[in-house]
């Protein structure tokens, strides 16, 4: 997990590093995709696609944690030029879509006091296909965290789903390898106990005794934002209020924050599996966990690509733009629980 732990560690170093991003560049998109954006429940949500024909299979990639869109580029253009209908969006707390309401003259999204729920972002997926009238079965892409919002949509449309794939996924939530996030949840269910005794004691006394651990999860990774990321700010990008950016960040971790792929595994079908070799032990390890976890009868096929680390489609956007072609036209090979060593350094 060198590069989770690089990139992800604890929430502290998530959160750290999502401040850290290069500002979009002006032009993310490519001539081959049309920009648009829908809403849902007043939040602006931004995607692009490419049409084809329309009895082509259709194709919906989801970021990880602190992607823009643009980063898929490569393997959306290569998805486009075999005639796969493309779809790459922006979740409401990410980048592009946070441009559209999170700019410094604008009121800040409602998410911000609301907060936003893997149900928020399911929704989200089911809003784009609906505005852009995909109504037969999809295959959606998840890449680390969006793997988790696309095992979410999977569960709660499981109609619209033709291929499940899911690239280096999250498995448990983003803190679960980092000390620092193992305190935090030993700390928690301390909480959990104290109050449910003090509480049963002395609420009557006072109410605050009989906060729900939603509370104290929430000033404590406040905490984190105030007194130690917003200190650190050195980028944002472009077009979006800072304050407003580390905020949706921190919406899109507690999102996940009771998130785990092994224990949803049973409930899946048709899902496909790549597993980034050059990954870190702890999370490979969970990733095979859930793998075993899934029915035999829903597994489709598992690749483990060598000579990339986490990010597999900026490390090999040849390879993963292939691999995902083969799933989501039905390659007769990726069936069964097959499995496949893939030399994606190629």
């Amino acid at each position: 997990m060198n590069h989770l732990r690089r990139h992800l560690l604890s929430v502290v170093a998530v959160l750290s590093l999502a401040v850290l991003v290069v500002a979009l560049p002006a032009h993310s998109r490519t001539a081959l995709f049309s920009p648009d954006q829908t809403q849902i429940d007043g939040r602006p949500v931004y995607a692009e696609i490419h049409r084809a024909s329309a009895d082509r299979p259709v194709v919906i990639l989801l970021n990880g944690l602190i992607y823009d869109i643009s980063r898929w580029n490569p393997v959306a253009e290569q998805l486009a030029q075999s005639d796969l209908t493309v779809i790459k969006m922006s979740f409401s707390a990410q980048p592009e879509s946070l441009a559209l309401s999170g700019n410094e003259h604008a009121p800040a999204p409602e998410f911000l006091e609301r907060g936003l729920s893997l149900n928020d972002l399911a929704n989200e997926i089911e809003a784009v296909l609906h505005y852009f009238k995909i109504a037969k079965p999809v295959t959606i892409v998840g890449l680390s965290y969006g793997a988790a919002a696309a095992t979410q949509f999977a569960l709660t449309h499981p109609k619209q789903i033709d291929h499940l794939l899911l690239l280096s996924p999250l498995v448990v939530p983003l803190d679960t390898y980092d000390p620092s996030g193992q305190h935090l949840r030993q700390w928690l269910s301390g909480v959990r106990l104290w109050e449910s005794a003090t509480c049963a004691l002395y609420g009557w006394l006072n109410p605050w005794l009989c906060q729900s651990e939603d509370y104290w999860y929430d000033s404590f990774y406040n905490s984190i934002y105030e007194n130690y990321l917003f200190v650190r700010v050195q980028r944002t990008p472009d077009g979006i209020n800072p304050l407003t950016y580390k905020k949706a960040v921190f919406h899109l971790v507690r999102a996940v924050r009771d998130f785990n792929l092994k224990t949803l595994a049973p409930k899946l079908t048709n899902v496909h599996m790549v597993i980034a070799e050059g990954d870190d032990q702890p999370l490979k390890k969970d990733q095979m966990t859930t793998w075993a976890r899934i029915k035999k009868s829903a597994r489709r096929s598992i690749a483990h690509f060598t000579g990339v680390v986490h990010a597999v489609p900026d490390e090999a956007p040849v390879t993963t733009a292939d691999w995902i072609n083969r799933v989501a036209t039905g390659d007769t090979e990726l069936t069964g629980g097959s499995e496949f060593n893939v030399n994606a350094a190629r």
